[in-house]
């Protein structure tokens, strides 16, 4: 197995040369965890837990109501219907405001998951994020789940 990096974070600095975003910074998880946490199936307590942890942390960024918050977390459907344990992506308040996979990258991956393994890393990109408040909440959000992939390292 290569050696794995878990995860990396490109510059997370405002920019206005970006077309969309004001804040262009991606982040990428290696491969071979990847196709690991697409292969695996969480119970649904796990997906309702992170689902709550992450309303909680925009709750107190966004200062919003818990009940006027929807999931954050957005996991990749396998084909088989049933969701995995790789993120998609996930969303802030905000004009669309989210940190994810690429539509086509994860289009090829949900179509040819063997192929995961022989990309280098999975890229996650951020869409109409306009202030520090979505970039680093998104961030957040996003760590909480990279983090959690090191229970696929010991494979």
């Amino acid at each position: 197995m290569k050696d794995m990096f878990h995860y990396k974070i490109t510059s997370l600095m405002p920019s206005d040369s970006a077309p969309h975003s004001r804040y262009n910074f991606s982040a990428n998880v290696d491969s071979v965890l990847a196709e690991k946490a697409f292969r695996n199936i969480p119970k649904e307590e796990f997906i309702r837990n992170f689902q709550e942890s992450g309303k909680e942390l925009i709750s107190k960024s966004f200062n919003l109501k818990l009940k006027e918050i929807s999931d954050p977390y957005d996991f990749a459907q396998r084909e088989d219907g049933k969701f995995s344990f790789l993120l998609r992506g996930c969303r802030v308040p905000g004009d669309a405001c989210d940190f994810g996979i690429d539509g086509l990258e994860y289009g090829n991956i949900i179509k040819k998951p063997d192929k995961i393994k022989k990309m280098y890393n999975v890229e996650y990109v951020p869409h109409n994020i306009d202030n520090h408040v979505q970039a680093f909440t998104l961030l957040a959000l996003w760590t909480e789940w990279a983090n959690f992939l090191e229970i696929f390292k010991e494979d």
